[in-house]
Parts: structure tokens; C-alpha cells; sequence
């Protein structure tokens, strides 16, 4: 049978536990910059998670690229911020009245 004095000695060492646990956590840097093939990117820490957005893959596919075969991205000279993503391709609906295409207007 565990004593009521054992009992609160290990509550109280769980919680010190968790105090520097959570002090641990908030002394961890919010953005992180690493080394990629094209350059140096920049992205953002969330809840202990690592982010990095809009990373571009390849080469632009516009003009005289369009329809050939995909290449590296130009690599970068400073340290690019990826805290966000990059631009979407524009689609427009084919039925205008539907609710999909009311939700998009």
C-alpha cells in the first residue's frame, strides 16, 4: 500500500516534470533556417512542429518551358522566408450557379 507521504512526493516530482518540460519547450528558437540544394530557406516553428511552406521545386514552367521536361530551381544567393504558400493556379467553374462556384466567387 503506498503511503500518503510517497503518494505526494511523486505527484510533486511529475509536476516539476512537466514545469521544465514547458520551459524546455518555450526557450526553442520560432524560425529555423537549413541548408536545401537551391539555397537557404527560413520557416517558422508551430506547437513544436517545423514549417516550411512554398519551397519552390523546380524551374518556372511559363514561356518557352512550357510543355518540356521540369528543372531544378535557380538557386537562391540570400535566405529565402517560407512562412507561407506560393501562389495557386486559377480555375474557374464550369457551372456558375453551383454552390462550389458560389464559395469561390
Amino acid at each position: 500500500m503506498i503511503s500518503r507521504r510517497s503518494f505526494l512526493a511523486s505527484a510533486g516530482a511529475g509536476c516539476a516534470l512537466a514545469a521544465r518540460t514547458a520551459a524546455q519547450s518555450q526557450r526553442q528558437p520560432l524560425f529555423w533556417t537549413v541548408d536545401t540544394e537551391s539555397g537557404r530557406v527560413q520557416g517558422i516553428s508551430a506547437t513544436g512542429i517545423k514549417e516550411f511552406k512554398g519551397i519552390p521545386y523546380g524551374a518556372p514552367t511559363g514561356g518557352k518551358n512550357r510543355y518540356m521536361p521540369p528543372r531544378k530551381p535557380v538557386p537562391s544567393t540570400g535566405v529565402r522566408e517560407c512562412f507561407g504558400h506560393g501562389q495557386i493556379c486559377p480555375q474557374t467553374p464550369t457551372n456558375l450557379g453551383s454552390d462550389y462556384s458560389m464559395m469561390i466567387q
